[in-house]
């Protein structure tokens, strides 16, 4: 469209940040996934669009709030830190705490790496993006009604899966 704004829609700014962050921080998987895209067209997936929907997930799943400041949306984090969860995950890296962003996007890069291994291993094609991406916030959803205090064991069974 002629709004690049438009682009960002469900995921807003935090979706942007969270594929620059995934870009910067897992350069590796990012590059990866990017380049062993399969062949026939019809079988690729948009990353970036796949970025910018997950992170609206995961915004909606964590409970993420956003706040208005001076007319301009600001991605509120502060209460994802206290959760379970993300005692979990900042455990999971050796760390006492991690901050709000980093647990998000965190896991954002392992649903984007969880999200191109079911994309590639089912030979999806880009109408079935959907259906993909509804399957693995299911799985997600499972695994963590299993195991929500263990980040470890919901990144193992993601890729078990895979």
């Amino acid at each position: 469209g002629e709004d690049p704004q438009t682009d960002f829609r469900g995921g807003g700014v935090l979706g942007l940040r969270a594929l620059l962050y995934w870009a910067e921080n897992h350069t590796e998987m990012a590059t990866k996934i990017i380049n062993t895209q399969p062949e026939k067209v019809e079988h690729q997936y948009p990353v970036s669009t796949a970025g910018i929907t997950i992170s609206a997930h995961l915004s909606t799943f964590l409970g993420v709030k956003l706040i208005t400041l001076n007319n301009k949306s600001k991605p509120e984090l502060k209460g994802i830190s206290e959760s379970p969860l993300a005692r979990a995950i900042s455990r999971t890296f050796g760390r006492d705490e991690l901050d709000a962003e980093a647990l998000f996007f965190e896991l954002f890069s392992v649903l984007m790496k969880a999200l191109d291994a079911r994309w590639k291993k089912s030979g999806a094609t880009y109408f079935e993006f959907n259906a993909v991406l509804k399957g693995l916030s299911e799985e997600l959803t499972e695994v963590l009604d299993k195991e929500p205090y263990n980040f470890g064991v919901v990144i193992k069974q993601l890729q078990i899966k895979t």
